[in-house]
């Protein structure tokens, strides 16, 4: 039957698990790590291309107001205010959807370093600098910050933006597509 493969396949994986030295667990969290954060970074992407689309339609629906406002065609103005309504309403869900991926990556992010820092008895490790700057500089391709406490703990952070540097957070790139 189907549930007793599954219970034997759960306990052909327990068996696998059990097998598996700390470095080995470690090194799998690492890779699983790893493909969330990339798979988070794709989603990201796509969020904001997404988001773009909505941007563009705005513009167009803000043209049609502005237009139907000089025709005075009162039914073209209704429509491209319930338009604009409906991309408003958009727009929220999207914010709150990138407050998730933003927060899913910081988390996983935060798994990834820890991971790293796993020494062989379970506890994390105090980075030294050259592996505080290995870290950093892969955290940082995936748009966050790293930083170390005066403990050497990793503390994985979204990037605070000043004017003068690359777009980086997701709010921010939100904001340049809908310029853009």
């Amino acid at each position: 039957s189907n549930a007793a493969m599954e219970f034997k396949s759960a306990g052909v994986e327990a068996i696998r698990q059990i097998g598996l030295t700390q470095d080995e667990k470690n090194a799998e969290r690492i890779t699983n790590n790893g493909k969330t954060l990339s798979d988070l970074k794709a989603q990201e992407s796509k969020h904001v291309a997404d988001y773009k689309a909505i941007s563009d339609e705005r513009i167009k629906l803000q043209q049609q107001l502005v237009d139907a406002r000089k025709a005075g065609d009162q039914s073209a103005i209704d429509a491209a205010l319930a338009g604009l309504a409906e991309v408003d309403k958009q727009e929220k869900a999207y914010q709150a959807e990138s407050k998730k991926i933003s927060d899913e990556k910081i988390k996983a992010a935060q798994d990834w370093v820890d991971a790293q820092l796993k020494a062989t008895d379970g506890t994390i490790k105090a980075a030294d600098a050259a592996t505080q700057k290995i870290l950093q500089t892969t955290i940082a391709a995936q748009g966050l910050a790293l930083e170390f406490d005066k403990t050497g703990k990793a503390i994985v952070k979204a990037i605070e933006q000043d004017a003068g540097s690359a777009v980086v957070s997701l709010d921010t790139r939100l904001a340049q597509a809908r310029k853009g």
